[in-house]
């Protein structure tokens, strides 16, 4: 699953993106547990030196499945 997601400026973030910006970003899902309460994603701005923000941002994160869904999939979606 390909997760086309947005995060505000001031809002919440997610994997250690900086809350001063406002981000458009696609990020990958490859997991689940908890019988779906929390999703697996990986990152591509994880370890990348073409974004000169992403110093401390992980190549892969954990969270909360309902969370992430109201939080950052609500202006875009996801795509299969």
């Amino acid at each position: 699953m390909a997760a086309d997601t947005v995060e505000f400026a001031g809002g919440v973030h997610y994997n250690n993106h900086p809350t001063s910006k406002t981000i458009g970003h696609w990020i990958m899902g490859y997991g689940y547990a908890s019988s779906g309460s929390t999703s697996y994603f990986a990152d591509p701005v994880g370890g990348s030196s073409a974004v000169p923000w992403s110093g401390p941002v992980a190549k892969t994160f954990s969270y909360s499945s309902s969370s992430f869904t109201s939080r950052f999939l609500q202006s875009n979606g996801v795509a299969y």
